[in-house]
Formats: structure tokens, sequence, C-alpha cells
């Protein structure tokens, strides 16, 4: 059962197109799961909607209609990368929204090991200081205690783990930010894999964290 969810504002931002990229594309997973917030965000979009028709019609001048009949001169947009063909477990796994993201199935997917218990996989998803990652952790591991210098949101695919009281499970969503010094244990029946989302790294808080800190690259 999903018991975390974005906020409000989070939810609104996303439904009047105010979010970038990899943090919309955090919180369409997550609606994609949740019924919930598949509501609340229709009923957003309706409301604003609503506001939009209610508002003065505004009147397009000269320069508006000349700006216009320029861009039909404008290069057509490059196509998009053709559709991965996903195997039944990756099909499982991956929200809709996150699909054209990937190149492959998951387990074609070019990881990197970070030490024996986790695995990373970085989206090509240029923006701003933002990386975008696919996480696969080991069922019963331990992440190391870390802080942050900007966001962190983990959406859960699969599995699940506990963190600061807190259980997250399949379509949860966790945001923490430099107010937060954690540390998720992953479940140990199943590997959880989650979508991560960072604009700024994170930072070791434990033992002999000054002499790792400047070698993390996650």
């Amino acid at each position: 059962m999903i018991t975390h969810h974005p906020d409000t504002e989070l939810l609104l931002d996303y439904a009047t197109g105010a979010l970038t990229e990899p943090m919309a594309l955090s919180v369409a997973c997550h609606a994609s799961l949740c019924k919930a917030c598949a509501s609340e965000l229709k009923r957003l979009e309706a409301l604003g909607g609503t506001l939009l028709e209610q508002s003065d019609k505004a009147q397009m001048d000269a320069t508006s209609l000349n700006a216009v009949l320029n861009r039909l001169d404008d290069p057509e947009p490059e196509p998009l990368r053709p559709s991965a063909q996903f195997d039944a477990e990756s099909l499982r796994v991956l929200p809709m929204p996150l699909r054209d993201y990937l190149p492959a199935s998951l387990e074609a997917l070019n990881w990197r090991h970070i030490g024996s218990k986790v695995s990373q996989y970085n989206l090509d998803l240029h923006v701003g200081n933002y990386k975008i990652s696919l996480m696969r952790f080991k069922a019963g591991s331990a992440q190391p205690i870390h802080t942050h210098k900007g966001q962190e949101i983990t959406l859960v695919l699969t599995g699940g783990y506990t963190d600061q009281g807190h259980h997250f499970e399949v379509g949860d969503f966790d945001l923490k930010d430099t107010r937060h010094k954690h540390q998720p244990v992953v479940d140990s029946g199943e590997d959880c894999y989650a979508l991560v989302v960072m604009d700024a790294p994170v930072v070791l808080a434990g033992p002999f964290s000054r002499f790792l800190n400047p070698f993390i690259k996650l």
C-alpha cells in the first residue's frame, strides 16, 4: 500500500508544468502507480483549465501574429528515440513514464557497481545539475549514513526499505533534503529497485566520511 506521496505543492507544480523534467518524471512515475495522486492531478489540471477559461482572453497583436508565422520556418524537432523492447520483468518493474528514457531491459543496461551491494544506471537526461538514476540495492543491505547538499527523491519500484522510522515500499515517494541525515536499510526479502533524482551530491556522514567524501560520485 502506498503511504508516502508528493506534497500538494509539488503536485500543483506538476499540473501547471512548472517542474523541471527530472522532477516531473519522478512525479509522473509515482502517479502512474498511485491512484490517489493520479486523481488529484486530474482535479488540479481541471481546476487550472477552469481558471484559464474564466480569465480575460488576451488580444493577439500584430507582433504576436508575426512571431507565430515566423515559427513556421523552424526546423522539425528531432524524432523520438525508438521505443525499446522490454522483457516481462522490466515491464513489471518499470513505470510507463520511465520506459521512454531507457534503451533496453533492466538486465541489459550498463550498470555501474558501487561496492558489492549497490548498482547504478544513470539516465541520459542532462538538465542543470540533476542526476537521474536507476538504483538496485541488494536485499538486506544498509546504505551509508549520509545527508544532502540539495534534494533527493527516491521512488520505490520493487522491494522496500526502512529509513528514519518509516517504511517505504513499491510506489512510495521519498523526498529528502539538507535537513535529513539518514541510513536506508533495504528489506531482506527482495532486491530494491528505485528511481533516484538528485539536484546535488550526497554527503557521507558516518565514520571516515571526511576521507571518503572527496571520492564519492553518487
